[in-house]
């Protein structure tokens, strides 16, 4: 009864009257019996708890017949989520909200679409309230982006921001709403951003960066949407996502005829047996007489766009190659030579093992180099194994004809089959991806790698010519370049006479042990390298919550409703209490008192 009357009291703030005391009197009275007049609260006070527990979950809560009272029964149609989970609390117990259900007016019970919309939005506001003014507390920001198409053919454009938390010293990269956008020229996007941004309550001087994946409209540097944002926002440093570009160092590489050619054949024998459940089915019979040991039972699709993910179908690939091959003979036998033709290809494919290659271009540019260095020894180790894999198949090795002039084939000089695919496919792929991640990583620009030398892994190493380059750049931030320099003098100092081992790595751990009253201007630069962008993961993440919460079967779904359930899905951390939502609620003027 003390939790319910405090409750009406936040319900109360609206009125603007003190009321005689013959009406806390009866305000009283009716609080013991909610048929007395009195607009109930029961269902408004756990419509959060219930809100928030459903959209955590990414249940659905709206049914498609979901007006009119509700019963203690079950009823005929489903009515929806919300509902019976309304119907299931009272059943069990809660007597305050079995009466309310039963006994009071429609336009008293707060249980309509509207108020589930109007508390959504609140949850949604006081998320992203949260957000601003954790980010206004670190001053420095940078904003992420990218955009997709969802279920009703709308271009959704998500905003997100990273940041550091104040206190904690800890990266956060927050979602804050999706925009739906209809003017996809960079101009539009541009403008869609900063407009956005600024009425959520950003200060836009304070941008300092923007990350973004590859795709023209977005990354163009005379007319893409960085090149607009930072003509007007000169600091607003753009940074092409890190994981985006191992991605297409990858394909650049794979250029090379032999390797193009077998990723066709693995994507086409991948297919073939995808689209038939009796072809699936002999696989999964032979795998289990010659690999019993294997747990996956059938081929793994190559992703088009994650190269990475595509290490998974290359490895199955390779250690059930047998069992493909038997299982395309018995195909044939069963058929009309319907995949004599994969038979061939399979029989003809090039003796490399691009599982190995593929792995080590999650290492460094330096390690790759050193695998450039050691290519012999490295290709001969692999090349045993390629051979024993051969074998089992009856598989020849056998060098591509050589033809006069050296247009489409690889006309490399050698004295045996193991040199020829060394030169031809091994050591040309290296060369291409180191190649191709020099010219992806270094195009983020010396401004990026100069800011880095501020670290103290790297300062005790160098000297202040070797910041100058993110100095200027940042010289409206900091201090007088003297002044810096000093700083940096006395930082370096600092770090010194410490062992390497105990040297901060990065910008976070730096900012942790950076004394921001003896070094504001090394804090502003710390501040600022955390704060660039690293990849757009975030954003892609948020494009999941999107597709499972506006579906084929709500796809009519309003867009303030979807930020709010997106928001409160993905800000599991974020804790709003009750009282605040109720509070907002209640502040809101309606045609019906609260209380009366």
């Amino acid at each position: 009864m003390k939790r319910q009357a405090s409750i009406q009291n936040v319900f109360a703030k609206k009125q603007s009257v003190n009321r005689p005391a013959s009406d806390s009197a009866e305000v009283d009275c009716a609080s013991n019996n909610v048929s007395s007049g009195v607009a109930n609260i029961r269902v408004p006070l756990i419509q959060p708890q219930l809100r928030r527990t459903s959209t955590k979950q990414q249940i659905a809560v709206r049914g498609h017949r979901d007006g009119g009272g509700i019963g203690l029964e079950e009823p005929e149609k489903n009515d929806g989520n919300f509902r019976s989970l309304l119907r299931y609390r009272a059943n069990s117990g809660d007597n305050d909200l079995q009466d309310q259900l039963m006994n009071s007016g429609g336009r008293s019970i707060y249980k309509s679409s509207f108020i589930q919309n109007e508390l959504i939005n609140t949850f949604g506001h006081l998320i992203q309230c949260q957000i601003v003014r954790n980010v206004r507390k670190f001053i420095f920001y940078s904003f992420l982006a990218d955009e997709t198409t969802d279920i009703s053919q709308i271009e959704q454009l998500s905003l997100c921001v990273r940041y550091v938390e104040d206190q904690s010293y800890k990266i956060r990269e927050d979602f804050l709403t999706f925009v739906p956008v209809y003017d996809v020229t960079s101009a539009g996007l541009a403008n869609t951003v900063l407009e956005t941004l600024s009425i959520l309550g950003l200060d836009l001087k304070k941008m300092r960066g923007q990350g973004y994946d590859g795709a023209a409209t977005m990354r163009g540097q005379f007319r893409g949407v960085q090149a607009s944002i930072k003509e007007k926002l000169p600091l607003a440093l753009y940074t092409h996502c890190s994981s985006h570009s191992l991605n297409l160092c990858l394909p650049d590489a794979s250029n090379i005829p032999s390797i193009r050619n077998c990723m066709g054949v693995i994507k086409e024998i991948c297919g073939f047996f995808q689209m038939s459940n009796k072809r699936t089915e002999i696989l999964k019979s032979i795998m289990s007489d010659c690999c019993p040991e294997q747990k996956k039972k059938k081929l793994i699709s190559l992703c088009e766009t994650r190269w990475v993910e595509m290490l998974d179908s290359m490895f199955l690939f390779k250690d059930i190659l047998e069992s493909i091959l038997l299982s395309l003979l018995k195909i044939e036998e069963e058929s009309t030579g319907c995949c004599q033709l994969h038979i061939t290809y399979l029989r003809s494919l090039k003796k490399i093992d691009l599982s190995q290659p593929i792995a080590n271009v999650t290492s460094v540019l330096d390690l790759l180099s050193k695998q450039r260095v050691n290519a012999n020894d490295n290709f001969k180790t692999m090349y045993t194994q390629i051979k024993e894999i051969a074998a089992k198949v009856d598989i020849k090795e056998e060098i591509p004809r050589v033809c006069r002039l050296q247009t489409v084939r690889n006309n490399v000089p050698y004295s045996t089959e193991e040199e020829y695919y060394l030169r031809a496919v091994y050591v040309s792929y290296l060369d291409d991806f180191c190649n191709s991640q020099k010219e992806r990583f270094e195009s983020h620009k010396e401004t990026v790698a100069s800011l880095q030398h501020i670290l103290p892994e790297f300062c005790t190493k160098t000297d202040f010519y070797s910041l100058e380059a993110a100095f200027n750049f940042y010289e409206e931030d900091l201090s007088h370049k003297e002044v810096v320099q000093s700083e940096f003098m006395l930082w370096k100092e600092k770090w010194s006479q410490e062992n390497s081992e105990n040297l901060p790595k990065t910008a976070i751990s730096s900012l942790e042990k950076c004394n921001k009253t003896f070094f504001p201007n090394i804090y502003i630069l710390l501040k600022l390298l955390a704060v660039l962008p690293v990849s757009v993961a975030t954003v892609e993440r948020s494009f999941s919550s999107l597709r499972g919460f506006k579906t084929y079967l709500r796809n009519t779904i309003s867009e303030s409703r979807l930020n709010g359930l997106t928001l409160l899905s993905t800000h599991r951390d974020i804790k709003i209490r009750d009282e605040e939502v109720l509070d907002k609620f209640a502040s809101v003027p309606r045609n019906l008192d609260v209380v009366l």
